[in-house]
């Protein structure tokens, strides 16, 4: 039987290897951000150079000191080297060290990586690279000591150590997504509406689901009634998470891969992931709870339905109410700019603070202004909403 994890969360490494230079950087500055989270390096000291020029001062990327040693990012400020294709060759690596950040990070104590993510030929590559790097320092007095070469096989392992990550590079199975192509769908490019209170309770759940701890909340049941807005609640949750890079989302609870891979996951020593997990059922979520144990934290769920918790103490949950008339106003208009405000008012009263009704109704009067509340209610997509 085919393990899910290793078929939907993992990156081969001769996809890394075909890696062409923008992609290159692309995916560097993912595994920085996440790394970064992970070992305690501030992000905003993060950087991936986008400008052509930068190769000049021999520096593609800057990860700072992390504040706990980490097998990825060390212990010290490192500068990065990006070498796809060919240019990871060795001869083509004649003069990287004397270039001026490299060797100001050497004589610093800081380290030098340089990624040769073309480079499939194991130990016998990467020592090569390496020891060309090593005796052009020593040659110009440099410290050679802390100089990493990283290959195609070395890039592999550090992505699929955060799945989320790899499943982006190895390509979008259907019905799993990141948070990025969560985000894109047509029904979340309206700006969020909130207030002081949910944005209170969102940061409060940020810093609790956080899977670089052991504490805090493992498994967070969304709850509330059709079409109020729960599913958009939890992508705000979390799109501005520090552990963002770490999220995939399933469509359906039901989706038979759901238990294999938080199972399969919670496994593997290092892999940290959020699942968020929508059209959940209550019967569903005792059997995930225990699912996620075995990660100790590493891994956590949000799920999204329309019960309430089994267990309050193991399964906490927060509880999506309508949406006040102001904030509704506020999406309607933002869905569609051209509507006279006496027809934002009529969708507003119409949809009760129901998100999803309020969508159906917008669309039906843009399409038919004189529409009344008789026909909305005759409406084939609206009457199946009611009668839910």
């Amino acid at each position: 039987m085919t393990d899910p994890y290793s078929s939907i969360f993992s990156i081969p490494a001769d996809i890394i290897a075909k890696l062409d230079e923008q992609d290159l950087n692309r995916l560097m500055l993912e595994l920085f951000n996440a790394q970064a989270h992970l070992c305690g390096a501030f992000k905003n000291e993060v950087r991936v150079n986008s400008n052509e020029k930068a190769a000049d001062e021999g520096c593609d990327g800057w990860t700072p000191k992390p504040t706990k040693n980490d097998e990825w990012l060390g212990e010290s400020e490192t500068c990065w080297q990006f070498k796809s294709g060919v240019a990871g060759l060795p001869s083509r690596l004649v003069g990287e060290v004397a270039k001026r950040i490299p060797e100001e990070t050497l004589r610093g104590g800081g380290r030098l990586v340089v990624v040769c993510s073309a480079s499939s030929s194991g130990k016998a590559g990467v020592d090569e690279r390496r020891s060309k790097l090593e005796l052009q320092a020593t040659g110009l007095g440099i410290p050679s000591d802390k100089i990493v070469v990283l290959d195609s096989d070395a890039l592999a392992q550090w992505c699929n150590g955060h799945p989320a990550i790899a499943s982006t590079w190895a390509g979008h199975p259907d019905g799993i997504w990141n948070l990025s192509r969560w985000a894109e769908q047509p029904v979340h490019q309206v700006p969020w509406q909130s207030d002081a209170v949910r944005q209170r309770q969102l940061e409060q759940f940020r810093q609790d689901l956080d899977p670089a701890t052991k504490n805090g909340i493992y498994h967070l049941h969304i709850q509330g009634p059709p079409g109020v807005g729960k599913t958009r609640f939890a992508l705000e949750l979390c799109r501005l998470a520090p552990w963002k890079g770490a999220v995939v989302y399933l469509q359906n609870a039901a989706d038979y891969r759901l238990g294999q891979l938080i199972d399969s996951a919670s496994v593997r020593q290092g892999v940290h992931l959020v699942v968020v997990a929508d059209e959940a059922q209550r019967e569903q979520l005792e059997a995930l709870r225990a699912s996620v144990d075995a990660g100790q934290g590493r891994i956590r769920l949000i799920t999204i339905g329309h019960s309430d918790s089994p267990d309050a103490s193991r399964i906490p949950s927060y509880k999506v109410d309508p949406i006040a008339q102001n904030e509704m106003a506020l999406i309607v208009k933002g869905w569609h700019a051209q509507l006279p405000p006496e027809h934002v008012d009529f969708v507003v009263r119409f949809a009760d603070g129901f998100v999803k009704l309020a969508r159906l109704a917008a669309d039906a009067v843009v399409n038919n202004p004189t529409t009344d509340v008789h026909a909305l209610i005759q409406a084939t997509d609206i009457s199946g909403f009611l009668d839910h």
